[in-house]
């Protein structure tokens, strides 16, 4: 028989957060004011370029995830 697996909520949240930032339209907020814009890279990363350096890294969507969840950033619109 087949069993369908059910999705946690970690991939829910996961998979919101990547239709989001496709948009582009996305800025990650830091509690220390520090604020990156982001933008989807694949399924798994996400881009994350600081607007005031222009500095940019490459960080794993579970993690972003875990810090939202966290409440150490937020997501604000654009």
């Amino acid at each position: 028989r087949d069993l369908v697996r059910s999705r946690g909520l970690g991939d829910v949240y996961k998979r919101q957060l990547l239709q989001m930032l496709a948009t582009g339209n996305y800025y990650v907020c830091f509690c220390d004011g520090k604020m990156f814009e982001a933008r989807k890279k694949s399924n798994d990363f996400v881009i994350l370029t600081n607007l005031k350096s222009g500095v940019y890294a490459e960080i794993p969507v579970d993690s972003l995830v875990r810090g939202i969840r966290l409440g150490l950033f937020s997501l604000k619109q654009k």
